[in-house]
């Protein structure tokens, strides 16, 4: 393949925008950027550079308006390019006349920029705290004022550094294949893995030569990619044999797969969403995972008005939409979304809406409410406003996870996951008890 330096510029800009004015997920803005394009040789090279630059919007955008004094799409991809095109590209030569023609053309010299960019990063700690973290680890000054009045400073920053670097995690599919098998063949598929030393069938991935998703191990779904704290959040739940199960916002299904590995698909299942498209994709995911489909019963419908037939003594897991600031390390363009939190209260209004409405029809049941969420908007605050309205006692989350926010009341009665502290995504849960 032929380097076009222009042409990457091009590309990385367009899809940055597409994820600026969409607020669109960086899979769904590549389809649409490529959607005309061709050179199916360069599909790899323009998506890893495209993650990047998503990744570290926040930073090379600072960076961007002190060096060159604009921050542009393209002038943010020119940026990258100028901190980390050289240590990226094979074809040096090529990179290196790119970039110093770029910096004559802006009146500036040398090449080695990195050390100048670090200095106006650094400047910036003890003018604002706030900025350096949000520039540090490329994440919205918004989250991070929030997250400032729950958490120390310190513990903020580790936080942010452990979900800039997440943690890959396999789930073993016990219903197909058994541990130590499945470990071996990980192992001819060159993904080395370690087992969790409180989950036997969660492996974290400490080496993969290429792309997991590559490997016939998980395209046949005998390991599947699941985050440790999606997999705690359905062992909260304790499904059992013979239990009845309502899973809300169920789709794409692998929190209901993993209940059904659990029981040995000797649970009974009732899967609700929105969605056709999300639904019709389940059925195949659980299928194909080995789930008994004899056991399943899906209901199209929207889990904020939705009337059920539930049963007295039954589970219900309700993995709510919401920001998915928690879970930014998978897809950075959530942080772009993030950067104002216009759809937060959008959010919000649909949590409670679908905590009301369920909560209103069950009688001695075990709910347990999810979010993969950092903001206490949709934690805490969505349990204590549930408490205040609904006849509902809270059960206090294993120790596996750690208090929620001592800020509220109820903080010691929810849990969370922390990157830093669980090397998983960030979530809210709720154990409650009618």
């Amino acid at each position: 393949m032929k380097l076009d330096v222009d042409d990457i510029v091009n590309f990385v800009s367009r899809l940055l925008h597409k994820v600026l004015v969409s607020e669109i997920s960086i899979d769904k803005a590549f389809q649409y950027v490529k959607s005309s394009w061709r050179d199916r040789e360069s599909f790899k090279i323009y998506y890893d550079i495209s993650f990047n630059v998503v990744k570290n919007y926040f930073k090379l955008r600072y960076l961007s308006r002190r060096i060159f004094g604009t921050e542009t799409c393209k002038d943010i991809v020119r940026t990258w390019l100028v901190l980390h095109g050289l240590e990226y590209f094979h074809k040096k030569n090529i990179i290196e006349s790119y970039v110093r023609k770029l910096l004559r053309r802006r009146g500036l010299k040398g090449i080695e920029m990195r050390e100048i960019a670090e200095r106006l990063i650094e400047e910036l700690k003890d003018r604002d705290i706030l900025e350096y973290l949000s520039v540090k680890y490329s994440y919205p000054r918004t989250v991070i004022e929030i997250l400032a009045q729950m958490l120390p400073i310190e513990e903020i920053e580790k936080l942010l550094e452990s979900l800039n670097n997440p943690t890959t995690w396999i789930r073993v599919n016990t219903l197909k294949i058994d541990i130590d098998k499945c470990i071996k063949m990980l192992e001819k598929d060159n993904i080395i893995v370690e087992e969790d030393k409180d989950i036997p069938f969660l492996l974290r991935v400490i080496e993969a030569r290429r792309p997991i998703h590559h490997a016939d191990t998980i395209r046949n779904m005998l390991a599947i990619p699941q985050d440790k704290a999606s997999i705690l959040t359905v062992m909260e739940l304790e499904p059992e044999k013979g239990d009845i199960i309502y899973d809300l916002c169920a789709a794409p299904g692998m929190k209901s797969s993993l209940i059904m590995q659990l029981t040995e698909n000797k649970a009974n299942l009732t899967l609700v969403d929105i969605s056709k498209d999300r639904v019709s994709n389940m059925m195949k995911i659980l299928k194909k995972t080995g789930v008994d489909l004899s056991k399943i019963n899906i209901v199209l419908s929207d889990s904020r008005n939705i009337k059920l037939r539930i049963r007295h003594n039954c589970k219900i897991l309700i993995d709510a939409p919401c920001s998915s600031s928690g879970a930014a390390g998978k897809d950075p363009a959530v942080r772009i979304a993030l950067r104002e939190l216009k759809r937060l209260p959008w959010y919000v209004n649909i949590q409670r809406s679908i905590l009301k409405n369920i909560i209103n029809q069950v009688r001695e049941a075990k709910i347990i409410y999810v979010t993969c969420s950092l903001l206490p908007q949709e934690g805490e605050e969505n349990i204590e406003n549930l408490l205040e309205n609904a006849d509902i006692r809270l059960e206090r989350p294993s120790v596996r996870f750690v208090e929620g926010y001592s800020r509220f009341k109820i903080g010691k009665m929810v849990g969370r996951t922390f990157p830093h502290v669980h090397d998983s995504e960030g979530f809210f849960i709720a154990k409650i008890l009618t």
